[in-house]
């Protein structure tokens, strides 16, 4: 639990758009609070528009799933030009 906070805690300065020294998540976490008026706005709002989308996109978006028998009745039509012939399987 502890590195998933540090991690998440790092990637936090890149959505802010400035570094931060330090490691462990509470050097981390204050340094971010601390400097919080560092803060790029157009990074920030890429950043954070880009993880509501993603969100959006994986909650709304329908699954799109190919139909696993599509290619075998393609190659049956190609492999069996005339009446007679067998099919794939």
């Amino acid at each position: 639990m502890g590195v998933a906070l540090t991690v998440i805690s790092s990637q936090l300065e890149k959505i802010f758009g400035f570094k931060v020294q330090g490691s462990g998540f509470f050097t981390i976490t204050w340094r971010i609070i601390t400097h919080l008026g560092d803060t790029q706005v157009l990074t920030l709002v890429l950043g954070v528009g880009l993880i509501v989308v993603s969100v959006a996109l994986q909650r709304f978006a329908p699954r799109v799933r190919p139909d696993p028998g599509e290619p075998v009745e393609e190659i049956n039509q190609v492999a069996r030009p005339w009446p007679g012939a067998t099919r794939v399987r």
